[in-house]
């Protein structure tokens, strides 16, 4: 078996505790089986997200306290204890990738202009943009200051990954609003802008573990296609319209002009009059909701998201198969059961 070349709910810490966790889902499982490791995490986040300057403090608590999957530090736990790793490093490290992560949804959520995020009224209409936007600068400016003190080599790799987010992101807003975007590009935009944080926690487990340079490329590449996967997901659930597990209303990438693959696909399914639809409305300054009842419409004619979770799903397949190169365990078997469930996966 090879592994390709390229991707959870896990519960909610908050106070060192966990919180609401659902233990028939397999990131569950996960999360409890971690669930040391994951309050430690949790606990750190909290020291290092304090601050003597009370707004910094009210922003990044507004969006940890609301909860979150914190999938990216789980990967990064698990990574690490597949490899065998027993110390405590890999705590600070998962923290860290967290609060980066937190820190990209402050900035999202200024330049999306979101109104909701976790359940919540973002932090940006709270605050301000400005104050939401230094508020994602002091998480990043903490975060990278504990990787780069705990291992040089994972600060690279971090390093690297933010610079390729930064760039997904930009070549996605570049492109908002256009019509013309194809399944090629959506993928490269979906791989910088999430699979790239997903490869680099993973790849980051590896390094603390001391795994040999085959597991490293092994679990880098489980992450890629998990990180994909799981963007593949939440586009689809965007235009889910009985999914109510998000915190945020449906339709949000279609009311900012991004181009996910249920719009390519049903864009390029459909007959010249829905394609005339499609590029004159994304390309509009901005779309009602009587658009979006109509996008939804051509979405559902075509089967759209349906395909979309058959893209995840076989992104899923190969990041088992990447699993594979790993020793035999229980851990690894629920990391297989927790990337097999991602496509079903409802928020």
């Amino acid at each position: 078996m090879s592994c390709p070349p390229y991707i959870l709910y896990a519960g909610n810490y908050q106070d060192g505790r966990l919180q609401n966790m659902d233990i028939n889902d397999p990131l569950g499982r996960l999360a409890t089986h971690l669930s040391d490791d994951m309050a430690a995490t949790s606990a750190i986040i909290g020291e290092q997200t304090s601050s003597p300057i009370p707004l910094a403090g009210a922003i990044t608590s507004h969006l940890f306290s609301a909860g979150g999957k914190r999938t990216r530090p789980l990967l990064l736990l698990a990574c690490a204890r597949l490899c065998g790793y027993e110390g405590t490093l890999h705590h600070i490290m998962a923290a860290a990738a967290e609060m980066i992560h937190t820190a990209t949804l402050l900035h999202d959520d200024v330049v999306d202009k979101s109104t909701r995020r976790r359940g919540r009224e973002t932090a940006h209409l709270l605050y301000g943009e400005r104050e939401a936007i230094l508020g994602g600068d002091f998480l990043l400016g903490r975060a990278f200051s504990m990787i780069s003190a705990g291992s040089p080599e994972s600060f690279k790799v971090m390093a690297d990954a933010a610079a390729t987010l930064a760039e997904g992101e930009l070549h996605q807003l570049s492109l908002t609003g256009s019509p013309f975007v194809d399944e090629e590009e959506y993928f490269r935009i979906i791989t910088a802008k999430t699979a790239t944080l997903f490869e680099a926690v993973c790849a980051m487990g590896a390094i603390i573990a001391g795994a040999s340079p085959e597991q490293r490329q092994a679990l880098a590449n489980f992450g890629r296609h998990f990180g994909i996967a799981f963007q593949l997901v939440d586009d689809a659930l965007d235009y889910k319209i009985q999914n109510t597990h998000t915190g945020k209303p449906i339709g949000n990438d279609f009311r900012e002009g991004k181009m996910t693959l249920p719009v390519i696909l049903a864009r390029a399914a459909g007959s010249d009059e829905e394609r005339k639809f499609w590029d004159t409305r994304m390309i509009a300054p901005s779309r009602t909701e009587s658009d979006f009842s109509q996008a939804l419409e051509f979405i559902i004619a075509h089967g759209s998201v349906e395909e979309t979770l058959v893209r995840a799903e076989k992104h899923a397949r190969n990041a088992e198969e990447c699993l594979a190169f790993l020793p035999h365990s229980s851990l690894r078997e629920m990391m297989m059961e927790a990337v097999e469930s991602c496509p079903q996966r409802t928020a």
